[in-house]
């Protein structure tokens, strides 16, 4: 009472406009947090030997193929939710079922097919390496056809192929498209033709994309329920998630535009990349980070309202905590830090930790305006204020100081995120005893309601009494 407030009364407005300045520069720079340039989440930290194997097998040791989006457009399946489905239990995940309208079958959907697959691989891909089963598919069935005309005309022709006679029974000789009705029963030939040849594992092979319907036993029944096709993108999986965003957003709008014009079967198909998965999760983690602040804030302001009831204390409220959550973020974005894993749950942890203080302050504040106005006696600002810090000075900076300690033995931790988490918790309680002080209490001592001013409750009891 006698030693911190006397010269915070008298440089109230100094602080006032330099802190509030600051507060401004601090939440501009906190604008500036971007996502991760990339995918690696360091857990212990650059120079542990087990983090540089990992950076030096990375970046020394990962061929092209290994480096390069793959993006696979998939027909067949659909995302599937059960009939009713708890979006809130972490153990409940979404599945996929087969997509009844998938039909490959019909001439114009194979044309289509191979067609797409050029197309996509000279518009999205040039020059990089694709995977098109159906586009081997065609050029397997023109040769064998090839064949069997070249041995029903008597012309010499290649021995090292499948059996033409069974090729006949399960393709026809019509060469590509193949017949509706023996479409999937030629995959399957071929599939088999591939494996049997050691071509490909049965793993690996369209074999897997088979199935044989409920109460069926032969190749006539045997289905196509899936298929895919795998194009290298022109950019690497390691890329900024803008730069994921924007392949994506451009492949999403190619297939769109692709799907359009297919053959009705083949209308619901989809793209999938296993970077989207990463550019998705980092950018829910942004959007959940920039909507847990909001949300804290906006509790926050609530709860004081509750307690106060009073509309000017919840605003400086709001605007200090605004400038506490700024100025840490400010902090860890000049240290170089991103919006990745870690970071969010740290920023998480934040939110909470930056409305401590001032809260405690702004309902110390009010309760002593209170108490002066059941006494009959006229409080002013000072006296608020005062009386305020008096009571929750010391034990706030004692709350500060011990949870200050606990965060610097986090710095000793192997583990990257207690080092992060430490940092979080060092700076949090720095700057909002700092704010609090030399910020809050002086708006509550220049500007802070005397009397009624800003109480909704007591404007609500007098409107109820004239009623």
């Amino acid at each position: 009472r006698e030693k911190m407030s006397p010269p915070l009364h008298t440089a109230r407005w100094v602080l006032i406009v330099v802190l509030l300045a600051l507060g401004g520069v601090a939440v501009h720079q906190a604008s500036k947090l971007t996502t991760p340039t990339d995918n690696d989440v360091l857990l212990l930290g650059e120079d542990h030997p087990m983090e540089q194997y990992g950076i030096i097998k990375k970046k020394g040791f990962m061929n092209s193929k290994d480096a390069v989006l793959w993006v696979s457009v998939n027909w067949g399946l659909t995302p599937y939710d059960e009939p009713v489905y708890n979006h809130l239990n972490p153990k409940k995940y979404p599945n996929l079922k087969l997509d009844t309208s998938f039909d490959a079958s019909s001439s114009e959907a194979q044309e289509w097919l191979v067609k797409f697959c050029d197309d996509t691989s000279v518009l999205k891909n040039e020059g990089k390496e694709v995977h098109c089963p159906f586009k081997e598919f065609k050029s397997w069935v023109t040769e064998q056809s090839g064949r069997y005309t070249n041995r029903a005309n008597n012309v010499p022709y290649d021995n090292n192929g499948p059996d033409l006679d069974t090729y006949a029974t399960e393709c026809d000789t019509s060469g590509f498209p193949v017949p509706a009705a023996k479409f999937d029963r030629c995959m399957a030939f071929y599939a088999r033709y591939q494996v049997d040849r050691g071509w490909i594992s049965t793993d690996k092979s369209l074999l897997r994309n088979l199935y044989q319907p409920a109460g069926t036993s032969g190749d006539d029944d045997v289905k196509l329920f899936f298929l895919r096709m795998e194009f290298a993108s022109n950019i690497s999986w390691t890329e900024p998630v803008d730069v994921l965003r924007a392949d994506f957003d451009a492949w999403e709008s190619y297939i769109t535009d692709a799907l359009a014009t297919a053959p009705a079967g083949l209308r619901s198909g989809f793209h999938s990349g296993e970077a989207w998965h990463w550019m998705d999760t980092i950018e829910q983690m942004e959007a959940g980070a920039y909507g847990a602040a909001g949300i804290t804030v906006l509790v926050s302001g609530f709860i004081i309202f509750l307690g106060t009831g009073n509309l000017a204390i919840t605003l400086y409220s709001l605007v200090v905590i605004a400038c506490i959550l700024g100025s840490v973020v400010a902090c860890v974005v000049g240290m170089g830090w991103t919006l990745g894993f870690l970071e969010g749950i740290c920023f998480t942890i934040l939110i909470g930790l930056s409305v401590d203080f001032v809260i405690h302050i702004g309902v110390a504040y009010h309760e002593v305006a209170e108490e002066f106005n059941r006494d009959g006696a006229e409080a002013t600002r000072t006296d608020c204020t005062r009386e305020a810090v008096a009571q929750l000075g010391f034990p706030i900076i004692s709350a500060a100081f011990t949870t200050l300690i606990s965060a610097i033995i986090l710095f000793f931790a192997q583990i990257t995120f207690f080092n992060k988490f430490g940092l979080i918790v060092m700076l949090s309680m720095v700057i909002a005893v700092l704010t609090t002080f030399l910020l809050y209490v002086p708006i509550l001592d220049a500007l802070g309601p005397q009397g009624h001013q800003g109480d909704v409750w007591h404007w609500i009891a007098k409107c109820r009494k004239k009623a």
